[in-house]
């Protein structure tokens, strides 16, 4: 049987090479648009490394519009000062200064550092000994920083999870040393930076965002440090919401020259959420329009197949062919083109992985995308099969007198 329908697809390839390519097109749309559904939904469903509720983002902006670069004196003095009057304002538990990748934020700031000859590259942070507390995040190897830094030979840092998978697998990070190269004005040195612990996954940019690892480096936000690009300030649950403009009120007072940009981390996720839907929701209904008019189109040419081929379904119920069978064999062509055009398209999937437009080969993403895509076309296929099919049982051997 099978044998048999390969043989009359095959027969036919002329007259379905156009239902060939619409299906192989299909499964391409099919496969691409599950790839982004899929890590959106692995991605959602995994943790962010943080505590995104009662959490304050106070963006500030410096004089002169230039976030980036060392403190100085004068500006240490500023900001230190800000620091203090953010701690002992009413309602704050923690602050933090951060200066890199602020949660849902829309900025990305990476590194690549150096473990035995193999370059690792991941988010760059700048942070101070309150930053684990304000954020909410959890340790899960080593300790955080703390005093005991201030006297260490090495510089410390801290990797998250993803980061510490990715260096050392499911052996100890804490103990090992990571090498950074710099090149400023006094030429290319290396320096060597102490592993003292690994936090949870961390993921600055939300629950839509991918898990790509963080570095995180300790400042004390003196002369030498760098200017922090925002505060991320704790308060008690039940704060009143007067809580943000009395604040920013404040810290103007305190500093004039400064712009600051007081907004809950709840608001700016939702905001984010938002954004990153509409941009996989617009290549789904992209992707549902053009699988709804393909379908449509394979409807009307298996209807038209069927209308043509009524003095051959005709002769085969006048040569005993069992009406019960027809239905399965022209579901079976149906498979079996589906089934070529999926197999034309596997290669290209794979090529789109290779230039990294989807998931690498061999994750469980990529794999699961091509059995979504092939199974969404079988059933696209199928159900556009079933009416026409059904009219072919009722096409009796008579038909075939009124053909030569």
């Amino acid at each position: 049987m099978i044998r048999h329908i390969i043989k009359l697809v095959w027969n036919r390839k002329k007259s379905v090479s156009l239902l060939l390519v619409e299906i192989f097109l299909s499964f391409i749309v099919a496969f691409v648009v599950g790839d982004i559904l899929i890590t959106a939904a692995i991605n959602y469903a995994g943790p962010i490394g943080y505590d995104y509720e009662n959490l304050y983002d106070v963006r500030i902006g410096v004089p002169g519009g230039k976030p980036f670069g060392k403190l100085g004196a004068e500006n240490s003095a500023k900001y230190l000062l800000l620091l203090s009057e953010m701690k002992s304002f009413p309602g704050v538990r923690e602050v933090s200064y951060v200066s890199g990748n602020i949660p849902y934020g829309r900025m990305r700031i990476s590194s690549v550092f150096d473990y035995n000859g193999k370059a690792i590259d991941g988010g760059y942070n700048y942070v101070d000994d309150e930053f684990l507390a304000a954020m909410g995040m959890s340790l899960i190897e080593g300790r955080w920083f703390g005093p005991e830094d201030n006297a260490a030979i090495d510089k410390p840092i801290i990797i998250d999870e993803v980061l510490r998978t990715r260096i050392f697998g499911e052996g100890r990070a804490v103990g090992e040393s990571l090498l950074d190269k710099i090149e400023d004005d006094q030429g290319e040195r290396t320096e060597k930076y102490n592993i003292i612990g690994v936090v949870s996954t961390f993921r600055p940019e939300g629950e839509l965002g991918d898990t790509e690892g963080e570095f995180f480096l300790r400042q004390l936000w003196d002369d030498s440090s760098y200017i922090p690009l925002a505060a991320m300030v704790r308060v008690h649950e039940g704060t009143s919401v007067s809580f943000e403009l009395n604040l920013q009120r404040r810290l103007s007072a305190l500093a004039p020259g400064f712009d600051f940009r007081i907004l809950p981390l709840s608001e700016a996720r939702e905001a984010k959420l938002q954004e990153e839907g509409v941009a996989i929701l617009t290549p789904l209904v992209i992707a549902v329009f053009l699988l709804f008019n393909v379908a449509l189109g394979l409807f009307g040419i298996f209807w038209q197949s069927i209308s043509r081929r009524r003095g051959e379904i005709g002769l085969r119920r006048a040569l005993g062919a069992n009406s019960r069978t027809l239905p399965l064999q022209i579901w079976g062509e149906t498979v079996a083109l589906g089934t070529l055009a999926i197999l034309a398209g596997i290669p290209v999937a794979v090529n789109l992985a290779v230039l990294g437009i989807s998931k690498p080969i061999g994750t469980p993403v990529f794999f699961l995308s091509l059995v979504c895509a092939g199974g969404l076309i079988y059933l696209i296929l199928t159900v556009c099969a079933l009416y026409p099919s059904s009219l072919a049982t009722r096409i009796q051997p008579a038909e075939a007198l009124h053909d030569e």
